[in-house]
């Protein structure tokens, strides 16, 4: 989310904000066929789209699930890190270069330590906020689904009671079907609207 810094210091200052997908204010630029691009063409149709289109406020994310997600973002950089370190590891290994094979042996070892650490910190931080504990222990009552996926669920999607519906939840998802057909002569295939 790389708006949010500059969109929540705007909010901060009593400023109204709105977030809005870019291929939105893109596809309004065409809509009147708007051919060059430049910072105050770009500053004049934002502010057209906005008068046009009133797009909805934005409000940050409580200070918890913005903790939250940088909590999993973090923990998943350590293990991709991890992971390039194993592989490193493996090539190593069978180089025969074993005096840096135990230097990385040593960094995996204390990457994992710092991923269980982050882990336990996470699972703190979501039993210290009661909403957040709430709708991890009903992702929890999933068959299959521990304590990872729901930190990561709701440092990424927050409370998903802001949807007005399962229809809206699932728009923003993109796992809506996509439609392209016009009369007899277009036909396209029914896609998921990734």
């Amino acid at each position: 989310v790389y708006s949010e810094p500059v969109a929540l210091a705007l909010h901060q200052a009593g400023l109204m904000v709105s977030v809005e997908n870019p291929a939105c204010i893109k596809g309004f630029g065409h809509s009147e066929n708007i051919r060059n691009k430049n910072d105050a063409i770009d500053a004049g149709l934002i502010a057209r789209y906005c008068a046009a289109m009133r797009p909805a406020p934005w409000s940050p994310p409580p200070l918890e699930q913005r903790q939250l997600r940088a909590w999993t973002q973090r923990v998943q950089a350590l293990k991709d890190i991890r992971q390039q370190e194993e592989n490193r590891l493996e090539a190593l290994a069978i180089g025969g270069m074993d005096e840096v094979v135990q230097h990385v042996r040593q960094h995996i070892t204390w990457l994992s330590a710092e991923i269980e650490k982050l882990e336990s910190d996470i699972d703190d931080h979501i039993d210290r906020h009661p909403g957040l504990k709430h709708d991890a222990d009903l992702l929890t009552t999933i068959p299959g689904v521990g304590m990872t996926t729901p930190a990561k669920v709701l440092g990424s999607l927050g409370d998903i009671r802001r949807f007005g519906s399962a229809k809206a939840f699932a728009a923003f998802l993109g796992v809506t079907p996509k439609q392209r057909s016009s009369g007899s002569s277009v036909r396209g295939r029914t896609t998921i609207s990734r």
